[in-house]
């Protein structure tokens, strides 16, 4: 059909030609074979493997309470970025919290879960001591968040790490265990050279000590250079918070429900930053990685508002979402709807109908990554073009409508996109992209397929853009691009991908570093960071160039060598 001959024709321009003399990598596994296996046989009824629990709420208080083990204040990484990432927002004094404004912004019914507000739960008005034992009927533990002891950060022991950026004096500390990228997927201008969409408007950041690990990532809502600021001033007033109420001197963490107190209070902490730096909105999300007391396991305590979302990979069980109580897996997500933010929403006050605190268990060697939406959605069936949303027909259709023809490609129900979103990630991480690739094994490998694989997939759509001809000098610069989307709109509909800034950051449970190798690792990293030191920290560009991975079409002369999976229509 005219369909088939058009995809056929879109697959050939987004592949390009090979560069005389390169040694290209063996193509990825035809779609019959190995994106179909996992696909069909899911979709032929088999069961998706049983995954450890994961347990969600709007409250802390509806979670499980378990004893921690005492956290080491060793530090053994700490990355940010792009391009400085949280380093880069204004170091000048800020506002001291006071108990009262740190939860006045999760002081809601809906999300506190009865008649008082949150302070009143956990917290004496006067002098900030429990009010009373919070009982819990999923643990032994029945100790209330001692939050006067673990959670108030004050002035002094600010003016005591004066020297500090977000509670850490180098943030330059990469790992193989620990590590981040945030990059672009939007085309490149062909006169101009620039990409759509800059600044990059994401942020991560993550601080790995001997037995515990604090991971933030935001993404900036809309293009800009207040978004952009609205994702560091998140990433920077959550991590800062985190690293003084979880490891100030004299405090101790010996619950996860206290955890899950100071997971809550960084996010008041993200959104009076955005406020004080005058940034837009932004999406935020969080993780505290911490070793369960007696026991060789972690415990993975997450804080999400917006559609950054965190996951965990483990070879012995694939890949599960621990965000999944945020967002309705069984309804159509509408992915232009980030369904919650930080920041100015409505006049001061943030979005948060999908704030949720989510936990799992995690054992040494599993991963736990956070992803931007730019990221996520790539790994999306429909975005993929390797099926269709299944739609619920109207009352009233003729019958015309309802003897159509089979569609070409499989119709699948909300439920199914997200378990095939992870069936596709687990696919990626296990196999690879390319024939040898073999199980991901480091944080670092991670990051670095699910960019990679982004990026490639986006390839065509990118391409399509970057036409010359689509480009009018006669229109300005934002109508621009907009006549030229709606001109490309047919061609972009007919290719997968979603563009977009995309970024994620990952760790790897337990691991610590290898002495001299790590040395020599990191050492490779800070020479590609431009010869930046301290807090100039590289958004990762450098460094996939150096591995022939092109973050963008726009940043290279070279296009990608072939499409995975999704090359069928």
């Amino acid at each position: 059909t005219l369909r088939d001959k058009l995809a056929d024709f879109l697959r050939q321009l987004s592949t390009g030609t090979e560069r005389a003399g390169a040694d290209p990598k063996p193509e990825c596994p035809s779609p019959t074979s190995a994106t179909a296996t996992f696909m069909q046989r899911y979709l032929n009824g088999e069961g998706l493997p049983k995954q450890p629990e994961i347990v969600h709420s709007k409250s802390c208080y509806d979670l499980p309470n378990r004893d921690v083990a005492p956290l080491s204040k060793r530090i053994l990484a700490a990355y940010t970025g792009p391009s400085g990432g949280l380093t880069r927002v204004n170091r000048g004094p800020h506002r001291a919290l006071t108990v009262t404004d740190q939860v006045d912004f999760i002081d809601d019914d809906s999300l506190c879960g009865s008649n008082e507000n949150l302070a009143s739960r956990y917290l004496d008005k006067s002098g900030g001591t429990p009010k009373a034992k919070v009982p819990t009927s999923l643990s032994s533990n029945t100790e209330g968040p001692r939050v006067a002891d673990t959670a108030c950060v004050t002035g002094e022991e600010a003016e005591t790490a004066s020297e500090d950026i977000a509670g850490i004096g180098n943030w330059n500390q990469p790992a193989e265990f620990a590590y981040g990228i945030a990059t672009t997927l939007y085309e490149c201008h062909p006169v101009t050279k620039e990409n759509a969409g800059e600044p990059i408007a994401d942020a991560f950041a993550i601080c790995v000590r001997e037995n515990s690990a604090v991971l933030a990532l935001a993404d900036g809502v809309n293009w800009g250079d207040k978004s952009c600021l609205a994702a560091r001033c998140a990433v920077h007033g959550c991590m800062d918070y985190l690293n003084r109420a979880l490891y100030r001197e004299g405090g101790t963490i010996d619950t996860t429900q206290e955890v899950f107190v100071c997971l809550l209070r960084s996010f008041q902490a993200a959104h009076s930053l955005i406020l004080q730096e005058q940034g837009m909105l932004t999406t935020l999300c969080a993780a505290v990685v911490v070793q369960l007391s007696g026991s060789d396991q972690y415990v993975v305590c997450t804080c999400n508002v917006g559609d950054s979302l965190a996951y965990v990979y483990s070879q012995q069980h694939g890949v599960r979402e621990i965000t999944l109580g945020s967002h309705d897996i069984h309804s159509m997500r509408d992915m232009r709807d980030a369904l919650g933010a930080l920041g100015p929403v409505d006049g001061q006050n943030p979005e948060l109908n999908n704030l949720t605190v989510s936990m799992t268990v995690a054992q040494p060697g599993d991963i736990i990554f956070l992803t931007s939406d730019g990221i996520s959605d790539n790994f999306d069936p429909v975005v993929g073009k390797f099926a269709i949303a299944k739609r619920g027909r109207k009352d009233g259709a003729n019958n015309a409508q309802q003897q159509q023809p089979p569609p070409p490609l499989p119709e699948v129900e909300a439920h199914q996109r997200h378990a095939l979103t992870l069936l596709r990630m687990q696919d990626l991480l296990q196999q690879g992209l390319y024939q040898g690739d073999g199980a991901c094994s480091t944080a670092e490998d991670l990051c670095e397929r699910m960019v990679d694989f982004a990026t490639k997939l986006t390839a065509a759509k990118r391409r399509i853009l970057e036409d010359p001809e689509l480009y009018a000098a006669d229109a300005a610069p934002g109508e621009e691009a907009r006549r030229r989307r709606h001109r490309a709109g047919p061609r972009l509909a007919m290719v997968p991908g979603k563009l977009d800034h995309a970024s994620l950051v990952a760790y790897q449970v337990g691991s610590k570093p290898r002495s001299s190798s790590n040395a020599h690792w990191r050492q490779q990293r800070t020479a590609t960071s431009s010869g930046t030191s301290g807090t100039d920290v590289y958004d990762g560009r450098e460094d996939r160039a150096n591995r022939n991975i092109p973050p963008t079409l726009g940043e290279s002369d070279d296009y990608p060598d072939n499409l995975p999976y999704e090359t069928t229509i």
